[in-house]
């Protein structure tokens, strides 16, 4: 069964195997200084939403005008970035 707390008690028994899956560190350094392209890539593999890469990093991303792929606005992310850093 999925282990969804660490309070939560799982009987085993001999032979059972135990799979953990844990997600990333908590990081190092200011959000705002991460490599935009980076938190872009990770929109794009499911890690973050648009919505969290804006929230967390000032990354600003949009539909591509051609396709569905989304691509960095840069400038709105500099804008964002400095915005978020003058509110801290």
């Amino acid at each position: 069964p999925l282990h969804l707390s660490k309070e939560q008690d799982i009987p085993l028994e001999s032979g059972d195997r135990v799979w953990v899956r844990t997600p990333g560190g908590g990081g190092y350094g200011d959000p705002l200084e991460r490599n935009a392209a980076l938190v872009l890539e990770d929109v794009r593999l499911g890690r973050y939403s648009v919505d969290q890469a804006a929230e967390l990093y000032g990354v600003v991303l949009s539909r591509a005008a051609a396709g569905d792929g989304l691509v960095l606005d840069e400038t709105a992310t500099e804008a964002m970035r400095a915005e978020m850093r003058a509110s801290r």
